[in-house]
């Protein structure tokens, strides 16, 4: 997919297709209680999934250095953690 190295970002068109296309329809049929979310851009289309949104003011590095959970539904919890490649 990426034309470049493994480190080069992904195209907000792939992200928004494999959320439509495939994430929305697993979390459908699993109905997870929790999801660990590996970097800003998977937290944000599960977040999405779940109508849910980032206000302005939040930071991604706030929300997971808080090591706070992050409802997005009454029964599924969000647990955020940096990307590895992050860094």
């Amino acid at each position: 997919l990426k034309s470049k190295s493994m480190q080069a970002k992904m195209e907000k068109k792939w992200i928004k297709k494999s959320r439509e296309e495939f994430l929305e329809k697993l979390i459908k049929i699993i109905q997870p209680k929790i999801i660990i979310t590996l970097g800003r851009d998977s937290f944000d289309s599960v977040c999405l999934v779940f109508n849910q949104k980032l206000s302005s003011t939040d930071s991604y590095a706030t929300i997971v250095n808080n090591h706070s959970p992050y409802k997005v539904s009454e029964n599924t919890t969000i647990y955020p953690v940096f990307h590895c490649g992050a860094w």
